[in-house]
């Protein structure tokens, strides 16, 4: 693969186009064509060239010494210059001194092609998650009447979703409901007036979540961040189904599901409410399960700000491998911030049997780690916007300091493991 003078803008926009559905230059895992490219270039990207920055910040992370040990041979990595390559290597990218007209020729009907096939595509709609708190007047509030009302509320460019009753206090109950909608067509004030309008049953409506898909880039790149999420648990406990629910909003079914081998990667931009009013860029990390792929795994979760520990709610040991985890994450990524995720909520919810995890144990080990617990359904999308959504947030106020972090719920493992030290020190007289 030919990119041309990494120095030049054109070679890079290159670079980033080339990294759009991959997480490396050559196969699953760093080699020495990622060092090759990586030392090719001037600095860092733009913001604007998303999937090369997120590919140059992970190579980064690693130190020269362990770059120089990626496999492969540096030399076989076509990054260099396009002077270099070969007359009838044609490159969309090449340089501006090609004056072969049959090249030429051949490079307007690549480009032609790639704006007629760009202009068939749909264009981008703006969508956002919502999660609403719908208040009843008291506990004799006919709630399974309620949510009939509500979901009557019926507009093009409305979807409702999953929703569950959330006690409040004296044996009242709120609906807590989602949906997604399309932002130009339907927004909160819209859904706050329908609700209301059922007034012999609410009482009130507020917005719990709301977390906007950006259909565009930010026109401020300085209000943006990003943030590497890793998604770790046992094989098949629904960590690519999560992903899938999150960044496409689809269930992945057990006929479309391929076992993962290695790492896979996607990207979702988050929009957040005022007061913050920030861009987020969640770059979400789904590892391979399997026993023989932890090696590799180490790979995939260095760097991460947040790891979502995944386990399956109706598989007891599930919850050992998230422990495990949580372990590995103490020792090599001291720093990063751990949520828990009890996946296929919907099972539980059908069968109460079926659910075998203790939600006893499941808060020890929460308690223990400092972590958020969310139970997720990717069948249904039930807190699957929330989890992610707390994640930006978390990350959004603990930028002005620890003490924000600390009241979202969430601790580093570095934090919690040293009051675990101290307190054994004080248990053995040291």
């Amino acid at each position: 693969m030919s990119f041309g003078d990494l120095k030049t803008e054109g070679a890079v926009q290159k670079l980033n186009a080339y990294l759009a559905d991959k997480s490396y230059i050559e196969g699953y895992q760093p080699t020495a064509a990622d060092v090759a490219v990586f030392d090719a270039l001037s600095g860092a990207p733009k913001d604007s060239l998303n999937h090369a920055l997120r590919w140059y910040k992970h190579i980064a992370s690693y130190s020269k010494a362990e770059r120089s040990g990626f496999p492969g041979d540096k030399s076989k990595n076509a990054a260099a210059p396009a002077a270099n390559d070969d007359d009838d290597d044609v490159d969309l990218f090449g340089s501006d001194d090609e004056n072969d007209a049959e090249a030429e020729r051949i490079k307007q009907e690549r480009l032609q092609a790639y704006q007629e096939k760009k202009a068939k595509k749909p264009a981008l709609v703006a969508k956002s998650s919502i999660v609403l708190d719908v208040k009843p007047w008291d506990d004799e509030t006919d709630m399974a009447e309620m949510e009939r009302c509500v979901r009557s509320i019926a507009t093009d460019g409305l979807l409702w979703g999953a929703s569950k009753l959330v006690p409040v206090g004296y044996g009242i109950k709120k609906l807590q409901i989602g949906c997604v909608v399309e932002d130009d067509k339907v927004g909160t004030d819209f859904l706050e007036e329908e609700i209301t309008k059922f007034e012999d049953l609410v009482q009130s409506v507020d917005v719990k979540y709301l977390v906007m898909t950006s259909a565009a880039t930010p026109d401020s790149a300085a209000a943006s961040v990003d943030i590497k999420v890793v998604l770790l648990g046992q094989r098949y406990v629904g960590k690519t189904a999560l992903m899938e629910r999150f960044l496409h909003d689809r269930f992945l079914s057990a006929d479309g599901y391929l076992t993962t081998i290695g790492a896979a990667y996607g990207s979702k931009r988050l929009m957040l409410q005022a007061p913050s009013n920030r861009s987020v860029v969640l770059g979400v990390w789904d590892t391979a399960g399997g026993e023989e792929y932890h090696s590799l795994t180490r790979i995939y979760y260095r760097g991460s700000r947040a790891a979502v520990l995944c386990y399956d709610v109706t598989t007891a040991d599930s919850l050992d491998r998230a422990k495990f985890w949580a372990g590995e994450l103490a020792k090599h990524e001291p720093d990063c911030r751990v949520y828990l995720c009890g996946c296929k909520l919907d099972l539980a919810t059908e069968d109460p049997a079926a659910r075998t995890v203790s939600p006893a144990a499941v808060k020890k080990f929460a308690n223990d780690l400092g972590a958020s617990i969310f139970e997720t359904s990717s069948k249904t999308g039930e807190n699957v916007a929330e989890l992610f959504a707390a994640i930006a947030q978390d990350f959004v106020r603990g930028s002005s300091g620890d003490s924000a972090a600390e009241a979202s719920g969430t601790v580093s493992l570095s934090r919690n493991a040293n009051q675990q030290q101290q307190q054994q020190k004080k248990q053995c007289g040291c």
